[in-house]
């Protein structure tokens, strides 16, 4: 939201002192077309954040990891390439256990 906000304040700010008063010399004017220029840049800085924290993660499905060597069999399995340091569980009624190995 503070991206957003700065994007529209920056851009209303240079659009309505420094580039529209050699355009437009009504000031009214000039500040309500400063205004649409910041709602503009503002909206599509608000859709680039929307994108940039829905987008899938490096390794979760719909992110292609090619060459990892790695293939899942079904929509709710998983597949590890080298070694699994936790816990990793699939389906509704799944069960973890964590069994420590002794030490002697």
């Amino acid at each position: 939201m503070a991206a957003t906000l700065a994007a529209f304040a920056v851009t209303a700010w240079v659009a309505g002192t420094v580039v529209l008063p050699h355009l437009v010399s009504d000031h009214t004017d000039r500040w309500g077309i400063a205004a649409a220029c910041g709602v503009a840049v503002a909206t599509a800085a608000a859709a680039w954040g929307c994108w940039y924290a829905t987008r899938p993660a490096e390794g979760t499905p719909g992110h292609s990891l090619a060459g990892s060597g790695a293939s899942a069999a079904g929509p709710r399995s998983i597949s590890v390439t080298g070694d699994l340091d936790g816990i990793a569980s699939t389906g509704d009624n799944a069960v973890n256990m964590q069994v420590r190995e002794r030490k002697e």
